[in-house]
């Protein structure tokens, strides 16, 4: 299904949580083809819980609670704001926080 969905000609994509339900393999090969349509200049918008493969700066994060944004920019300022390691351990560090 992904593979017809990248192949519509859109200028925005949104995407509610693709990887769920995936093995890792799939996900995996979720995410690249949706990283494939934002480097050919379209804009995409998606939610997720899993964060294994949002792994360079080519994102924006935005983490929302309770209906307020808590963190927006990029994987790496929010490690460096949270002094985490990974993203997991960096939202679950600003989550024990609010």
């Amino acid at each position: 299904m992904i593979d017809a969905i990248s192949r519509l000609d859109r200028e925005l994509y949104l995407f509610d949580e693709p990887e769920s339900g995936l093995d890792p393999k799939t996900a995996k090969q979720v995410m690249q083809k949706i990283q494939g349509i934002n480097q050919r200049g379209k804009k995409v918008i998606m939610t997720s819980h899993q964060f294994q493969n949002i792994n360079n700066d080519d994102y924006h994060l935005l983490f929302l609670k309770a209906g307020q944004i808590q963190f927006s920019g990029s994987p790496s300022e929010f490690l460096k704001k949270e002094g985490a390691t990974s993203l997991v351990d960096a939202y679950i560090k600003q989550d024990q926080l609010l």
